[in-house]
């Protein structure tokens, strides 16, 4: 699961919404999370863990799909060998020193410990997409003018208002495919 990388009293304040109101708004935090994560490709926010299987193609190294890596909790190949000794490159998401093989790998990816340690811009940012999401919900967005600057992004569909993309544009890791 995808921990939100703002506060359910941070979001409810932003909508405008009082703490008695009764809406369930932590799936638009949970899904404004993801976008931010995925469409802007900056990676986890908030740091979770997270299990691959992850092939070496002979090189003797592996490339985890999540950076940035805080740690690897283990290395384990299919045959059921434990690999101790490794090297690892958290930014890049490398592993190094395993030998030829598929290996199951579980690891801790992210780059804050805890939603109160995310920075102001990409809070900023997922608040924006939150409300994006909650407001075309609830059928605001089919106003002329309502979304403002939240007009589409053709790269990133309309989840992601523009206004959020700017501010995540510095976390954005180049894809490897």
């Amino acid at each position: 699961m995808i921990p939100p990388a703002v506060t359910e009293s941070a979001l409810r304040n932003h909508l405008g919404m009082h703490s008695s109101d009764a809406s369930d708004v932590m799936p638009f935090a949970i899904s404004a999370t993801s976008a931010a994560e995925g469409a802007c490709r900056c990676g986890p926010i908030v740091r979770r863990s997270l299990t691959e299987r992850v092939d070496s193609t002979g090189s003797g190294a592996l490339m985890l799909s999540h950076t940035p890596v805080a740690s690897v909790t283990s290395i384990v190949g299919t045959g059921g060998s434990t690999v101790t000794a490794y090297d690892l490159s958290p930014g890049a998401g490398i592993v190094y020193g395993v030998g030829s093989g598929a290996y199951d790998v579980t690891y801790v990816a992210g780059r804050f410990d805890a939603v109160a340690d995310v920075t102001d811009d990409i809070s900023t940012a997922v608040l924006i997409i939150a409300k994006h999401l909650w407001e075309t919900r609830r059928g605001q967005a089919g106003r002329p003018g309502a979304l403002g600057d939240s007009e589409p992004v053709p790269s990133y569909g309309f989840a992601v208002p523009r206004r959020a993309q700017e501010l995540l544009a510095q976390y954005a890791q180049l894809a490897v495919c």
